[in-house]
């Protein structure tokens, strides 16, 4: 384990970094901000490079819907990312319930491809009001392993393999 003082320098060169010329540094220290998200948030709520701010949004984005579905009992080694509500059926009327909404809570720059945050989101949303109508969580967990499902079938037909490699790199999950 880091001591906290030393954490706290870690964390500050990190944040140093988002802003570096070098897009290696920048995409290294999100990936490390990322890993330290809740240690983070304070520095990363008060970044003065535009470029850093962007990428801070994007990693406190990420968090609070972490933090969100750790709340309502999903496991992130799961589900590490929610799946897209757009792969879900009845599109029009989730769209409506739950993409709009979504889309006035997520920053406007996480709405793009690869990461479609405003999607993820939106699912969280969709979530929340069925254990609210008292979905189980095994009925919950089936339902996003259905998403996933459809979620990777689109990807696999729209996305290119660049799109692809940005994607797992997001979520940490490597090659």
């Amino acid at each position: 384990m880091i001591p906290d003082l030393a954490l706290y320098a870690f964390l500050a060169l990190q944040c140093r970094q988002l802003s570096s010329d070098s897009f290696a540094e920048r995409e290294a220290a999100s990936q490390a901000l990322t890993a330290h998200a809740k240690a983070a948030r304070t520095m990363l709520e008060n970044l003065p490079d535009p470029e850093a701010r962007r990428r801070a949004e994007k990693i406190l984005h990420k968090l609070a819907m972490d933090d969100a579905a750790i709340d309502l009992g999903l496991t992130l080694a799961k589900y590490p990312v929610l799946p897209w509500i757009d792969s879900y059926r009845n599109r029009p009327e989730l769209w409506a319930a739950y993409l709009i909404p979504a889309n006035q809570q997520t920053p406007a720059g996480l709405c793009t491809s690869p990461l479609w945050l405003n999607y993820r989101q939106a699912t969280l949303l969709l979530v929340t009001d069925l254990y609210n109508a008292g979905w189980t969580r095994p009925e919950v967990e089936k339902l996003l392993d259905e998403m996933i499902i459809w979620e990777f079938m689109w990807r696999m037909e729209h996305f290119s393999m660049i799109e692809h490699v940005q994607f797992f790199l997001w979520l940490g999950l490597g090659l």
